[in-house]
């Protein structure tokens, strides 16, 4: 691509997601060598309406884009437009998102590089904080008539380009624009350097503006990866998209394994509670399934217990009631068991599913308990909670030669205890009774890894002395 040949462009949205939103009106100017060859403009026709307070902030209102033309029909002028060109746009990562997935609900695949001449300002202006259009506007006195609307906008835009070659020379801007534009992915108000970013496993933390929670909190065996799939050029997550319009920086920890990193993803998501996880998030309850018995016969009770809790006397861990219950609508299903003996039909005898055949009629004492109970064991064999298969305490032993980092995940009956680094420690830690906080998830963490593991970086830990498992 000839990066003298630009198409600066600007859009107008009747919302701020690029997936279920659309554009309301565009603006494009083609510069060629620094000179103006044209400049398009036109009002779009969203599928949706304009909400008021979008028709308040740009001055776009449904009645004015009722007899415009869909994006479908411009399209073509559209990618003529632009194709070939650097896409230029300042917070570029919004425009581009809404051309990518207009043109991507037509069946059509858009892919230009892209320059944010927001991620110039911060190039060229360093001493300044802030580089927004306004932020803009004020330290160098552009002139505007009006704003939010595509082409005023753009003009705004293509000022503050000649702004910067008059104050930097046309060599100096050009030459950063090549460097930016290899780095087109990534965010324009990104203050952290990827570049510092390591490839080793670990939990990264991405933080806003203004906040000193995170707002998003991840795990991987190589950070820089993970780290730039979130902020890569396919624009087709609007959860991607939202998230990297927020952060501003990113922090790491890096670990010596994936377990390590499994373990303090967790532990960090239940303490900082990041709004863009869920997944991960500690509950104070969790629900499981109980087994009581009635007259000879069986009855599978949905339980709410706390999570921390040993559950062996329980079957499953599910996050909620509503998850148990359906989990137990299944097992009915499956194993033809009474919904009345599960707590799921609330009817007189017989139940529902009696009088329809499903049932064999357990509830009326039709079927006999003998028969009935052996279903309800063979229903419940999946979700039995696996005994602990040592006979104590064990160590699982990570490091990573990359980073020079060892460190040793101590477990005792699924609960996590915690983290050592050296082998001389774990004594010194044993004595200390650290207070166990558990979560149902590290519990699965654990079993997960030991079930793909061949126990050869296990450490078993006996009364009087260290031993390996084989």
């Amino acid at each position: 691509m000839n990066l003298t040949q630009w198409a600066l462009i600007d859009i107008e949205t009747n919302g701020s997601s690029a997936k279920r939103d659309g554009i309301t009106e565009i603006a494009i100017r083609l510069i060629d060598n620094w000179n103006i060859v044209k400049t398009w403009q036109t009002l779009v026709r969203p599928e949706r309406q304009i909400p008021y307070q979008v028709e308040e902030l740009t001055g776009i209102t449904n009645e004015m884009v009722a007899k415009a033309k869909p994006f479908s029909e411009i399209a073509s002028d559209v990618y003529d437009n632009l194709s070939g060109k650097l896409f230029v746009a300042h917070n570029a990562r919004f425009d581009y998102a809404f051309i990518k997935n207009a043109f991507l609900n037509l069946g059509i695949v858009f892919s230009e590089k892209v320059l944010c001449t927001v991620k110039l300002s911060r190039t060229l202006y360093p001493q300044f904080k802030r580089h927004n259009m306004d932020s803009l506007i004020d330290r160098f006195g552009l002139e505007t008539h009006t704003r939010h609307r595509a082409l005023a906008d753009l003009e705004l835009m293509h000022q503050f380009i000649i702004q910067c070659k008059n104050d930097f020379g046309v060599e100096a801007v050009n030459n950063e624009i090549k460097i930016l534009v290899k780095r087109s992915s990534l965010p324009s108000y990104l203050s952290t350097s990827v570049d510092d970013i390591p490839d080793t496993a670990g939990v990264y933390l991405l933080y806003g503006e203004t906040s000193s929670i995170p707002i998003y909190i991840g795990k991987s065996v190589n950070l820089k990866a993970r780290v730039l799939s979130h902020f890569s050029a396919d624009y087709t997550s609007g959860k991607e998209l939202k998230l990297s319009q927020q952060v501003r920086h990113v922090e790491w920890i890096e670990t010596a394994g994936e377990l390590g990193a499994l373990l303090l993803e967790s532990k960090l998501i239940k303490e900082k509670m990041p709004i863009y996880n869920q997944r991960l998030r500690r509950i104070k309850h969790v629900a499981s399934f109980q087994v009581q018995e009635s007259n000879g016969y069986k009855k599978i009770k949905v339980v709410r217990t706390n999570e921390a809790k040993p559950l062996n006397d329980h079957y499953g861990c599910f996050k909620s009631k509503r998850a148990a219950e359906q989990a137990l609508q299944q097992l009915v299903q499956d194993y033809k068991l009474c919904p009345k003996l599960c707590g799921l039909d609330k009817s007189r005898s017989p139940c529902f599913n009696y009088q329809l055949k499903k049932c064999q009629g357990a509830c009326i004492q039709e079927e006999s308990s003998k028969h009935y109970n052996l279903k309800i064991e063979l229903a419940l064999t999946q979700y039995k909670i696996q005994e602990w298969p040592f006979k104590g305490m064990i160590g699982i032993k990570e490091y990573c030669k990359k980073n020079q980092l060892t460190q040793i995940h101590l477990f005792d009956q699924w609960h996590h205890m915690g983290s050592v680094t050296n082998a001389s420690d774990v004594g010194a830690f044993i004595e200390s009774s650290p207070s166990v906080d558990t979560t149902v998830d590290d519990i699965k963490i654990v079993q997960s890894y030991l079930k793909r593991s061949n126990h050869s970086n296990i450490i078993v830990f006996n009364k009087d002395e260290v031993t390996t498992c084989d």
